[in-house]
């Protein structure tokens, strides 16, 4: 299933999110390539929005722990805080999965087109930009590649998701509505991209 999803309340809190928030000040946020000791908590944070968005089922959110396996066969993004202090880890804010169509990941994506998976942004750091910043990062990544095409697919329901993309200039190709499983209907949207030069180190690869 190719869903994306992003968290819908903010499990920490007005004063937790105004905290991370004031730690989110330009560039505060990087994005890169997810480093092999995130790739745990990377898993984990991807089944946990989807399960409590009610995306996908126990088997599904599954496959959505094994972030080892998307790191190997495609680009697994992640968005990182600030630490809290010096020595404290950089907090996992979001993570992404970007495919070309030639690619394990890809579902949908044909020839010329790359695709975002499992798009998913940590409660406490929803409604803070994150879910664009990734996606732009996706963006970036896949015209430098060649690609001239964005396309992903989400379930009706997920309106969060469904609204990002549309600020961000995707519309829908109904044409190429899928089922992944009987009584699961999944829209896709689709983005032109311009062509852009190849992207500095934050977006292609893992920071410390």
């Amino acid at each position: 299933m190719g869903a994306v999803a992003t968290a819908e309340a903010a499990a920490a809190g007005e004063p937790g999110r105004l905290e991370l928030a004031a730690r989110l000040q330009p560039g505060g946020v990087s994005i890169g390539l997810a480093a092999p000791a995130e790739l745990t908590a990377v898993g984990e944070l991807t089944a946990s929005v989807y399960a409590a968005a009610g995306l996908g089922d126990d088997e599904y959110h599954a496959h959505l722990r094994e972030a080892d396996d998307r790191a190997r066969r495609a680009r697994l993004l992640v968005a990182r805080g600030v630490a809290r202090g010096p020595g404290d880890p950089r907090p996992l804010l979001g993570t992404v999965t970007l495919a070309g169509a030639d690619e394990a990941y890809a579902d949908i994506a044909q020839a010329g087109e790359a695709e975002i998976r499992m798009l998913a942004v940590a409660p406490e750091a929803e409604g803070l930009g994150i879910g664009r910043r990734l996606v732009e990062a996706c963006h970036q990544l896949a015209a430098a590649g060649g690609a001239h095409t964005m396309v992903c697919s989400v379930e009706q329901q997920n309106e969060r998701a469904i609204g990002l993309y549309r600020r961000m200039g995707y519309v829908r190709a109904p044409e190429r509505d899928w089922m992944p499983v009987p009584d699961l209907r999944l829209h896709v949207l689709t983005c032109p991209l311009e062509r852009q030069p190849a992207r500095s180190r934050s977006c292609t690869e893992a920071s410390p």
